[in-house]
């Protein structure tokens, strides 16, 4: 909308117009800089003083103004929804690691203590099969096989 603005004060009022109401910048990709730079634009819509508009035009600064701050306000809105899923979304993998690290320390603790029985009990592969593996927390060293 802050593009389309642009374009009907150039064609309503000229270049100077939009120029004066724009300050000559770029429209923001960044959300939250869009946002500021859509309630700017809607403050110096209200108050330049903008030239006779060309024959036959017309457009009225005050209601695109207000709309633009609509749009911000919406804009605003649903940067704070993404902002507050994202910090959700972080909390919930930071449950799941710290989940999982417990789960490993556990596991390589009951396999090391499994594998120290099966030797006691001169079961040699049993002990080899429930190995705890050092590169892979939580695995053994050697997975049992899978049925067919």
């Amino acid at each position: 909308k802050i593009v389309r603005t642009r374009g009907a004060l150039n064609h309503t009022y000229g270049d100077e117009a939009a120029a004066d109401v724009f300050k000559g910048g770029k429209t923001p990709a960044d959300g939250q800089t869009l946002a500021r730079y859509g309630r700017q634009i809607a403050e110096r819509l209200r108050v330049t003083k903008l030239p006779k508009p060309l024959a036959g035009m017309q457009l009225d600064s005050e209601a695109l103004a207000k709309s633009l701050e609509a749009d911000c306000k919406a804009l605003e809105k649903a940067l704070e929804e993404m902002a507050k899923e994202t910090r959700e979304t972080q909390a919930a993998l930071e449950v799941r690691d710290e989940a999982m690290a417990s789960f490993d320390r556990v596991f390589t603790a009951v396999t090391t203590q499994l594998e120290g029985y099966f030797w006691l009990a001169d079961k040699r592969d049993l002990a080899d099969r429930v190995r705890p593996s050092q590169r892979r927390p939580g695995t053994t060293v050697n997975p049992p096989p899978t049925p067919e």
